[in-house]
């Protein structure tokens, strides 16, 4: 576990007064790195990228994680075990909001848990956007995650930065920041990937997701990734290629669900994923027209029961 400074507001105005100073003093300048907190089995910093030109806009930042081999951090929805990195940015000055971004993860699977996650390097990266901006920006990050190997420990570290709030030109780590943000999954425009609809069959108790995505260059081995309502589960998807690969037809089983609760209707966000590729997309749980209608059926025949 590692502790940051935590600067008291008035020393924080002072060092933001002074830096501002300084920076007027010798010009424009921009990037910067916390230490290493190691634990070992990992260790974390955080990079500053690069300003916003004209000292406006969003601050590309970067949460770096570095973990011994067979170790691993989990994604933003970690499977069916887990926890994400959670930053509290809350002693930072001038911050208005900081918004971590999630690489496309990869799937685990240890003793027949379902998990996905990092390994080796991953940088999350960071969109902070400064309250006043052209102002100097203290940052002060708490990070709590949890590195699991065959056994899990939650891991601590303090992170703190001070930025210039003038432009200046990339730093050493904007590139490496850069290359991350691009495996953040959007609409898959930029990768060649797309989500063209999702359907529910099966039954209302055991639904069971189609989710069919295209590819500009053949698949070599998609993935998915549902987020849905609070207690659902989904397994891994069973592939159907088509096309000469450029399709792909992935079936997802809900493995469990709350009591009394049916996905129809929910609202889910799908990550498919292929390699580094990834494209994201939010859709509502709908079912299919044959299972609209055999279900329909089925509730006629119990009514008549």
């Amino acid at each position: 576990m590692a502790r940051f400074i935590r600067f008291p507001a008035a020393l924080a105005a002072l060092l933001l007064s002074l830096s501002t100073g300084l920076l007027a003093g010798f010009g424009p300048a921009w990037g910067a790195a916390t230490p290493w907190v190691d634990h070992g089995q990992s260790r974390i910093r955080l990079l500053a990228g690069d300003a916003p030109a004209g000292g406006s806009g969003t601050l590309n930042l970067g949460l770096q994680f570095q973990l011994r081999p067979g170790w691993k951090i989990y994604w933003r929805s970690p499977g069916e075990a887990g926890y994400p990195p959670n930053v509290d940015w809350s002693g930072s000055h001038n911050l208005a909001e900081a918004i971590l971004r999630w690489p496309v993860p990869h799937r685990f699977e240890l003793f027949g848990i379902e998990t996905f996650g990092y390994t080796g390097e991953v940088i999350l990266p960071v969109d902070a956007r400064p309250e006043r901006p052209g102002e100097p920006v203290v940052i002060q990050a708490k990070v709590n995650y949890l590195t699991c190997k065959e056994i899990c420990i939650p891991l601590e570290a303090g992170l703190s930065l001070i930025l210039p709030g003038v432009a200046g030109g990339p730093g050493p780590d904007a590139a490496l920041i850069d290359g991350y943000r691009a495996l953040v999954p959007g609409d898959g425009t930029a990768v060649g990937l797309s989500i063209e609809r999702a359907v529910l069959t099966g039954t209302l108790e055991r639904p069971v997701l189609q989710v069919f995505a295209r590819s500009e260059t053949p698949f070599a081995a998609p993935d998915v990734m549902v987020e849905g309502p609070p207690g659902f589960v989904f397994g891994k998807p069973k592939v159907a290629l088509g096309d000469g690969g450029r399709s792909a037809l992935l079936r997802v089983a809900a493995l469990s669900a709350p009591d009394d609760t049916v996905l129809e209707g929910k609202r889910l966000t799908l990550t498919v994923s292929d390699g580094e590729r990834g494209v994201e997309k939010e859709v509502v749980a709908r079912l299919s027209a044959r299972t609209r209608s055999a279900t329909g059926q089925l509730l006629v025949i119990l009514g008549f029961a």
